[in-house]
Formats: C-alpha cells, sequence, structure tokens
C-alpha cells in the first residue's frame, strides 16, 4: 500500500534526516551548503515522491551535480564520492528506518505504476488545454 502520509517536507523530518547524516551531505560528506535532496528522484522516470525517508542532505554541488540519477547510480558514478557502497547502503537503510517504498519496487508494480500516472496526466493535459481555451476567450 503506498503511504503518502509523512510528508518529507517538514521541520521535523528535515532535523531527522540531518541528524541521521550527521549533519552532513548524504553522498560527499561536507557539511557546507546543505539542503534536502531526493535519493529517488521526483520525476516520471524514478517516480521518486516527497516522502519521508527519501530526502536526505545534500550538499548544493552533490544535489545540482546528481540531477535525475537516483542516489545509487550517483554515488557509483561520481568519482568525489568515497566509499560509495558504504553511501548507498546507509541512505538505503535511512529509508527501511522510515517506511520509504520506492514505488518501482519491481517491475510489474513499476509498469501498473506507470499506466496510473499516464492516464492522470493524459487528463491533467486535457483539463489544462480545456482551461486555456476558456482564459482565451475572455476579453
Amino acid at each position: 500500500m503506498l503511504n503518502l502520509a509523512r510528508g518529507g517536507r517538514s521541520r521535523k523530518n528535515r532535523e531527522e534526516a540531518l541528524r541521521y547524516f550527521e549533519e552532513r551531505c548524504a553522498y560527499c560528506g561536507t557539511d557546507k551548503g546543505i539542503e534536502l535532496d531526493h535519493a529517488i528522484p521526483a520525476n516520471r522516470k524514478k517516480l521518486g515522491t516527497n516522502q519521508h525517508g527519501n530526502l536526505v542532505p545534500a550538499c548544493k554541488g552533490c544535489n545540482s551535480k546528481k540531477r535525475d540519477k537516483d542516489y545509487i547510480e550517483y554515488c557509483r558514478t561520481d568519482k568525489r564520492i568515497k566509499n560509495a557502497e558504504e553511501k548507498i547502503r546507509k541512505i538505503k537503510k535511512f529509508m527501511e528506518e522510515n517506511g520509504y517504498k520506492p514505488l518501482t519496487q519491481t517491475k510489474s508494480r513499476e509498469k501498473k505504476i506507470r499506466m496510473v500516472l499516464n492516464m492522470a496526466w493524459e487528463e491533467i493535459r486535457v483539463i489544462a488545454k480545456r482551461y486555456i481555451e476558456l482564459v482565451n476567450l475572455l476579453k
């Protein structure tokens, strides 16, 4: 079951994530310029969410360099990341301890979720087009 009840961007959740990662970037370990990053990006390709457990502290450099990679891809491909497998395990453990379950746990589930989301995106596209038409009719 999808549990979106624990929103990720509350002050309490931010503080918890910072404590868990010792006030440092979950990727490179610096304590400078820390912000929250989606370990699994919240986009159409990766299907991450804003749930607590998917938001980890990241420095501005890592956050912008990571872009649309998930935490595993980023840790394994960025040469600046030391002990990549250890960082991956720690982020995964943080997710598990906070009840975050990626939407793409299995290929069959991912396929079904993508189908539902595509239906939603199409409905939104149709509605947006209609409202644009209505606004254009205003004088």
